[in-house]
């Protein structure tokens, strides 16, 4: 008899055994530190460009006029900007992400039909072809501010 045969079956079916263990005690491990529930933004949220001007120099100036023309309130909004074709833009309103000027009585946010205006001063901007990104953004009912991704605009724009 070979008994060199059954101590490698052993050894093998061990490997197996302890292989699969490991990847248990990972998933396990795993599952607990990630997060369950993302925040999720409402699918009918829709900010639009409505109207712009861009001034270059240094300190250039850039105004926009954004509107929700979705059929939910947009508590806040990620305005990003830069260079035509660019694939990564600079966050300009990194200070004042959110919509909490208070409209006619209204609370914080930007309802829907409203309109609001932001003004970015003190950019360096040189006369050409630029982007604006808007990315809305909502607070959900447990109150975490959800980004909505399928709701980015990019504009293009021209500054003189």
């Amino acid at each position: 008899m070979n008994k060199k045969g059954v101590s490698e079956m052993v050894s093998y079916v061990l490997l197996i055994v302890i292989a699969v263990g490991i990847s248990v005690l990972v998933y396990n491990y795993l599952s607990v530190y990630l997060p369950k529930d993302q925040p999720k933004c409402e699918d009918d949220v829709k900010l639009i460009l409505q109207s712009y001007s861009c001034l270059s120099g240094n300190p250039g100036k850039l105004n926009l006029t954004i509107v929700n023309k979705g059929i939910f309130k947009v508590d806040a909004a990620y305005i990003r900007f830069g260079e035509e074709k660019r694939t990564v833009k600079t966050l300009i309103n990194e200070d004042d992400l959110y919509f909490s000027m208070l409209v006619s009585g209204q609370g914080a946010g930007l309802d829907p039909g409203r309109s609001t205006v932001k003004e970015f001063v003190n950019l360096d901007i040189s006369p050409g072809s630029y982007e604006v990104e808007i990315q809305p953004a909502m607070f959900t009912e447990d109150n975490q501010l959800a980004l909505c991704e399928s709701a980015v605009i990019v504009q293009p724009i021209e500054c003189s």
